[in-house]
């Protein structure tokens, strides 16, 4: 069972949706809700924006490094 940290339902065509509370996203391993924060870059809120997490710029060399370790060992 799910706790429930005060996010809404929402209907998207006749599915209800539970959104977590801002900050929070659902852990499919513990079974629980993690608080991972909302980081604001300025206090203006027409400054904000998102922006690709930065450890994807390496996905490109981690893509190959596996491809690597795939012909070595298929399983």
């Amino acid at each position: 069972m799910i706790k429930d940290l005060g996010g809404k339902k929402i209907d998207v065509q006749g599915l209800i949706c539970n959104l977590p509370k801002e900050g929070y996203v659902y852990n499919p391993f513990t079974g629980d809700y993690q608080d991972i924060g909302v980081t604001r870059r300025h206090m203006k809120y027409d400054n904000c924006f998102w922006e690709i997490d930065k450890r994807w710029e390496k996905f490109p060399i981690w893509e190959k490094e596996e491809a690597e370790k795939q012909k070595q060992d298929p399983r």
